[in-house]
């Protein structure tokens, strides 16, 4: 015997078949005494374990029907028909825009007070309160020139560091 007439009997005993494939099922059995045997064994495998008594427990629910199913019961109780103020879902784009829009903001906001020196000790310029005495300057240097040529001296001026250095060769 074939798998598929298996699986047909198995159908036709569960009441899974139409009438006319049911009558179809049953004029094939008439010529193969395998497929009758199995078909009588089913059937009073069927017999015996209806006889049994088995309290039937009801089938888990599925997590998105059970929130349906509450307001089902919900709109039952209260003979409303549902529903009316049933928000839908949010698209995923919206929900990172939600939070990478101020997110954006907020860094543009820092960058511009660590460019404009708002933000104390983030940027060499001046502190937030005004006080430019905590600042320290780029240095500045001045060359003397000497107006003769081979003087055998150079010297330079600081005036952020507030030094004069006066440099003389022996020759």
């Amino acid at each position: 015997m074939n798998e598929a007439l298996a699986i047909r009997i198995q159908a036709y005993l569960d009441g899974e078949l139409s009438r006319e494939a049911s009558e179809q099922l049953l004029a094939d059995l008439d010529s193969n005494v395998e497929g009758r045997e199995l078909l009588a064994a089913l059937q009073a495998e069927n017999a015996l374990l209806s006889s049994v008594s088995e309290k039937e427990y009801p089938l888990p629910v599925v997590h998105g029907y059970f929130w349906k199913g509450i307001a089902e019961g919900i709109a039952r109780e209260t003979g409303s028909q549902g529903l009316s103020h049933h928000r839908p879902a949010v698209e995923p784009w919206k929900r990172w825009l939600s939070w990478l829009l101020p997110a954006a903001g907020a860094a543009c906001v820092a960058l511009v007070g660590i460019q404009q020196g708002w933000i104390n000790g983030a940027s060499g310029k001046m502190s937030g309160d005004g006080d430019r005495s905590k600042l320290r300057r780029a240095p500045s240097f001045h060359e003397v020139d000497s107006r003769q040529q081979n003087a055998g001296f150079i010297s330079f001026r600081s005036e952020s560091e507030g030094v004069s250095v006066v440099w003389i060769s022996n020759d």
